[in-house]
Order: structure tokens, then sequence, then C-alpha cells
């Protein structure tokens, strides 16, 4: 009977150090969406909106479960994947080379020329996906500005870059006859 017993509280130790290694796996799993809360915030129309306080963590990382446990956060990992394989395609790379062909090496925005530059959907992919490959739906943004656009069909394309993409789409034209 001791036997038994030793056994059976064995196995009773056994499934709380599981439980306890599931919740703290739950825990961290919960703390890294915790810190991504701004990114999330556009992806889950559920959660809080605005700066989210200290206090409504509790709230939040139960919002985030019933999300997660209903599969939004796979459609959501699923649709970030498919966002990446999309810029890093070899048709988003050959885009890019021909629009910084057109456009020129600088911020359409603000004119930087030397810092890190970005192309940028004047119309974004989730707005026009048909559109994310057409040189007329592009510009070239510095980060900052980029970063300052985000989600706005703000287009920084002046005369000039226009007429670039005039007589570059002509050239094009001109070469399929």
């Amino acid at each position: 009977m001791s036997e038994t017993i030793s056994r059976k509280e064995q196995l009773e130790e056994d499934v709380y150090a599981l439980l306890k290694k599931l919740d703290m796996l739950q825990t961290r799993v919960l703390s890294v969406a915790w810190h991504m809360i701004p990114h999330l915030q556009s992806e889950f129309p559920m959660l809080p909106r605005g700066k989210v306080k200290r206090e409504d963590e509790e709230r939040f990382l139960e919002d985030f479960y019933q999300a997660y446990s209903k599969g939004t956060f796979d459609a959501y990992l699923k649709k970030r994947e498919e966002r990446w394989a999309f810029y890093r395609s070899p048709e988003w790379a050959e885009k890019k080379a021909e629009a910084y062909k057109v456009f020129g090496h600088r911020c359409m925005a603000c004119g930087a020329s030397g810092g890190p530059l970005s192309v940028d959907h004047i119309i974004s992919r989730n707005e026009a996906p048909e559109k994310e490959l057409e040189i007329k739906n592009l510009q070239i943004l510095c980060i900052f500005c980029n970063k300052g656009k985000s989600g706005s069909r703000q287009d920084y394309r002046k005369r000039e870059d226009l007429l670039s993409l005039i007589r570059h789409l002509g050239i094009k034209l001109n070469k399929a006859s």
C-alpha cells in the first residue's frame, strides 16, 4: 500500500511539475505578446487601443489568449509570413531596383540621400494587393519619412519624379512594340 501511495505521490508531483512548466511557457508567450502590443493592436481589433497601461495587462493578456485560442494568432502569423515572403521575392527585388533606377537614391519627402532608404507603396499592399508590383504605386522614402507616413496614402512624388516615371514607362512601351 505504501508503494502505491508513493507512486501516486510521484505522479502528482510529475503532473504538478509539467503544469508549472506549461504555465511558465504560457507566461513567456503572453509576456512577448505584451511587448508587441503596438504591432498587435493593428492586427487584432479586439485588443485595447492606444497606449496600454500596465494595470490593463491582465485584460490584454486575457483578450490575447482568447484570440490565440481561436486561431486568430495563427492567421496573423500566416499573414506575416506571406508578407515577408513577398519582400524576399525576386519580383520585389527587381521592382525595387527599377524604382531606384527611375526615381534615384533620395527620399522624395525630405530629400535625404545619405541614409537608409526604402521603396514604399503609396497605396498599401493591404488596400490594393494588385498594385504591389506596379512602378506607378511606388516611391522612395528614407526610413524616418516612411515610418511617419505609415498607413496613409501620402504621395511625395514631385513633378520631376512623375516626368521621370512617364519617360520610363514610355521607354518600356516603345521597346515592347
